[in-house]
């Protein structure tokens, strides 16, 4: 219902650093199967701090999760969120 909708923005905020590894390839899947060529999706991917509150990665890099994503997309680090993109 949703891709049909074709949607300019997808958000997914507050999931991404609850996602395992092993479930990482299906999330960024179906998050794929609801885009379009204009759709951009916004992926909450805030850093993560240490026990000295200093931060100490994020949880899922950017680089680990382009491997994952299906033929034809794209996704890049901004500040807080990891956007994902369908090439045209």
């Amino acid at each position: 219902e949703i891709a049909a909708l074709q949607p300019d923005f997808l958000f997914s905020r507050k999931v991404l650093p609850h996602v395992a590894e092993d479930a990482l390839p299906r999330y960024l899947g179906n998050i794929a199967s609801l885009m379009q060529p204009k759709t951009i999706a916004v992926l909450d991917n805030t850093p993560v701090k240490g026990d000295d509150g200093k931060i100490a990665g994020r949880r899922h890099t950017v680089e680990r999760m382009q491997k994952l994503l299906p033929p034809g997309f794209t996704i890049e680090q901004d500040r807080y969120a990891a956007l994902m993109r369908r090439r045209a």
